[in-house]
């Protein structure tokens, strides 16, 4: 499926998964986005490293497989396929499965630092409503 899905990432996050790439010492690693149903109004966004499998040929990139834990009844509905954000060296930064890009779409991943702690947060348009800690929503 190719889609424009317009997701970008601010200075802040693009920062932060730099650093944490450089933490993991993988230079084939890029934050993975998944959306998954749950949380106290209805889907909540997951974050984790992957690896990002490097064709040598034609510096190509394959999504390697996620391991995030699913019910086993949502794993036939999985599109193993995915999109892939890159900075602006073209090296990949960002992974999202195309089932959780299209609760994505038009979305900005930023990363904060404030008193009350730190981490990614995601402004998504598509949200209808979504919890205290921001890190489930309603569409």
């Amino acid at each position: 499926m190719s889609m424009n899905y317009n997701i970008t990432l601010t200075e802040n996050a693009i920062k932060k998964v730099h650093s944490l790439i450089d933490e993991e010492g993988s230079s084939n690693s890029a934050l993975r986005v998944l959306v998954s149903g749950g949380g106290c109004s209805g889907f909540q966004y997951n974050f984790k490293m992957d690896e990002v499998q490097n064709d040598d040929e034609d510096d190509d990139y394959d999504i390697e497989d996620d391991d995030f834990d699913y019910e086993e009844d949502d794993e036939d509905e999985l599109d193993a396929s995915g999109i892939m954000i890159n900075d602006e060296c073209g090296k990949p930064i960002l992974l999202v499965d195309n089932n959780s890009a299209q609760f994505l779409k038009n979305s900005v991943v930023d990363y904060t630092e404030d008193l009350n702690g730190s981490g990614f947060i995601i402004k998504n348009p598509l949200a209808k409503s979504r919890c205290g800690c921001g890190n489930s929503f309603a569409v």
